[in-house]
C-alpha cells in the first residue's frame, strides 16, 4: 500500500490586490491591502473611495460586515459601536462567533509550521462544524 503524501495549503496570502486577498498581521494588527494606499488597517482597494470622501467616519465593519478585515478586526478587537457584544456567557463559558473561530483557526493553518498543527486545525473544524 503506497504512502499519501499530504497537501497543505500553501503560506502567506493572496497577492495584494485581489478582491479576495486575505488578511496581513502586522504587529498584531489586522491590516488589508489597498492598490493605493498599500497595507492599511482600515480599507481595501474596493473600498477606497468611500475611506478617502470621510476618512474619520469611514468604518470598515460597518461599510462591509462580511470583509476579510471586519471578520478579523471583530476576531481580534472589541466589538465596534454598531455590534453590541453578545450576550449570555455565564463565568464556565465562552461565546465565540463561527466568523471569530474561523478566521484565528485561518490565522493558525496559515503561520503553522507544523503538519500536526495543520492536522489539529483540520480537527478543530470538525469538531466545530466549521467545514
Amino acid at each position: 500500500m503506497p504512502i499519501q503524501q499530504q497537501q497543505r495549503k500553501k503560506w502567506g496570502t493572496q497577492p495584494p490586490g485581489a478582491e479576495t486577498a486575505d488578511v496581513k498581521w502586522d504587529s498584531g494588527t489586522p491590516k488589508a491591502h489597498c492598490k493605493l494606499c498599500g497595507w492599511t488597517d482600515s480599507h481595501s482597494t474596493k473600498y477606497h473611495d468611500a475611506f478617502t470622501a470621510n476618512p474619520t467616519a469611514f468604518n470598515i465593519c460597518e461599510a462591509a460586515p462580511r470583509h476579510p478585515l471586519t471578520l478579523a478586526k471583530l476576531g481580534s478587537d472589541a466589538p465596534t459601536n454598531s455590534q453590541a457584544a453578545p450576550q449570555g456567557a455565564s463565568p464556565g463559558h465562552v461565546l465565540v462567533s463561527k466568523a471569530h473561530a474561523e478566521s484565528v483557526l485561518s490565522n493558525l493553518e496559515r503561520t503553522s509550521a507544523s503538519d500536526d498543527t495543520v492536522e489539529m486545525v483540520a480537527a478543530l473544524r470538525t469538531l466545530f462544524s466549521l467545514n
